[in-house]
């Protein structure tokens, strides 16, 4: 009697050995799984935080070559100003000595 009650206790010890050791493994490939899981996810947005940086170091360069065709052209319009101030006063005098030569 007592060997087969010996026997029901190794029995349902096994079997709850068995239980935890599938718990155990269930749980160790859930761990698994959440890790892979969490690496895919790291690699993605180190992927998009490169790419976002590529993206803004092109704006930054964009944005400083449209600065500089800015200056450029502001320097263009001065330039056109002053010739256009140099041909009016030219055109003052020549009509103002057209007028001298015509009153003399």
């Amino acid at each position: 009697a007592e060997l087969l009650e010996a026997q029901e206790h190794t029995q349902t010890a096994l079997a709850i050995a068995e239980r935890h050791a599938n718990e155990r493994d269930d749980a160790l490939r859930t761990a698994a799984e959440l890790r892979a899981a969490l690496e895919r996810v790291r690699g993605k947005e180190e992927a998009e935080r490169r790419a976002l940086a590529a993206r803004a170091e092109t704006a930054e360069a964009a944005a400083a070559a449209q600065q500089q065709a800015a200056r450029a052209l502001k320097l263009e319009m001065s330039a056109a100003k002053e010739r256009e101030q140099v041909a009016l006063h030219a055109l003052h005098d020549s009509r103002a000595d057209a007028a001298a030569g015509g009153n003399a």
